[in-house]
């Protein structure tokens, strides 16, 4: 149940119109589920890929300014999208297993 809960509470932020905001912190929720069923049995993928999406969730890159609009750097823009897709992996493996 609570990593279906995960589930929808990433897919529900990820999808929000105003996807710099402070709501990502709803996103703590599906982190501690996750870390709660990978402290049994992680291979090394999964540990990197832990390690990795809290700190793109982390980042806050203004992506609005004009380098980032007209530049191919506009697909690095999105870190917390990028982290949140992570997360999804995470608990769709988790999911798969448990």
């Amino acid at each position: 149940m609570d990593l279906s809960f995960g589930v929808v509470i990433i897919l529900g932020v990820l999808t929000a119109p105003r996807p710099f905001d402070y709501h990502y912190i709803f996103v703590l929720i599906p982190i501690l589920a996750c870390y709660r069923y990978l402290s049994a049995s992680i291979s090394r993928s999964e540990i990197t890929a832990f390690a990795v999406m809290p700190l793109l969730l982390s980042i806050k890159i203004p992506y609005y300014e004009e380098v980032f609009q007209r530049t191919w750097l506009g697909l690095a823009a999105f870190p917390r999208v990028y982290g949140g897709l992570i997360l999804l992996w995470l608990l769709y493996r988790l999911h798969k297993r448990v």
